[in-house]
């Protein structure tokens, strides 16, 4: 249903595999083109204790799972409950053996998380939030709001990768280039650190797919990079099946008779 249509995805490589698949099903063309690169970061010597003594352990994203498992050499404590981010998150948990996780019914953001049930008592609750360096403070403000005692465990961090000029150019010259896809304000400046200024002129007609309105409003504004000129986004909701979703509507199957 998306015949020709090439569809840069700019998460790590690993992580776009699947979303990679259902866009080559469905006769498109991944185009993979990582803008952010994830690394093991070893949390601060206070985080075993905090663990230790969690009622609740919230994981931000697929990779606070696997790093924060890693850390925790795959064992949490049995008296601590698991919550995640979204379904992606919680499925990712699932996949190595954890049952009865505290999950949104629907979206995948703080904001989402905050309204389970589980989460709105928690008055002296000792809560650890694994989660990369960095990052949006809503969840855990919210929480020690409501009366918890909060800590992070920063178990990954996030750079820019590099990129040879040579694959730059070789993005910049596609004539099969329909659509981006972006899942945070990171990636989305690190994208256009990369193409730089040719890429701000080859890409700014180009619709831009992002999960959640902080996106495109980053995608609006480009703070510390000037205008970025993206006028054409298109906010998905989350998981791949939003982007799927949003993808067919913008290029119907119409376009292949």
């Amino acid at each position: 249903m998306l015949p020709g249509t090439g569809i840069v995805l700019t998460r790590p490589i690993d992580q776009a595999r699947g979303i990679a698949q259902k866009i080559e099903a469905l006769g498109g063309h991944a185009i993979h083109f990582p803008a952010l690169e994830i690394l093991e970061h070893t949390p601060a010597p206070q985080s075993a204790a905090a663990l230790n003594a969690a009622d609740i352990a919230i994981f931000i994203s697929a990779n606070a799972v696997e790093f924060g498992l890693r850390y925790a050499d795959g064992c949490l404590p049995t008296h601590t409950r698991l919550a995640a981010i979204g379904k992606a998150t919680a499925q990712a948990l699932v996949d190595r053996g954890f049952q009865n996780i505290i999950v949104p019914a629907q979206g995948a953001d703080s904001e989402a998380l905050l309204g389970t049930a589980a989460l709105r008592e928690v008055t002296d609750k000792h809560i650890v939030i694994f989660r990369g360096v960095g990052g949006r403070e809503t969840l855990r403000t919210t929480l020690c709001q409501r009366g918890a005692k909060v800590a992070y465990i920063e178990c990954y961090t996030r750079r820019q990768p590099e990129v040879a000029p040579r694959e730059i150019a070789a993005l910049l010259q596609r004539n099969d280039l329909a659509a981006i896809h972006v899942l945070s304000r990171e990636t989305l400046e690190n994208f256009c650190h990369i193409t730089g200024s040719q890429g701000r002129q080859r890409f700014s007609r180009t619709p831009l797919f992002v999960p959640h309105p902080a996106v495109l409003e980053a995608a609006r504004i480009g703070e510390g990079l000037g205008p970025l000129g993206f006028g054409d986004i298109v906010v998905t909701g989350f998981g791949d099946d939003g982007l799927i979703t949003a993808l067919e509507q913008r290029f119907p199957s119409a376009q292949q008779s």
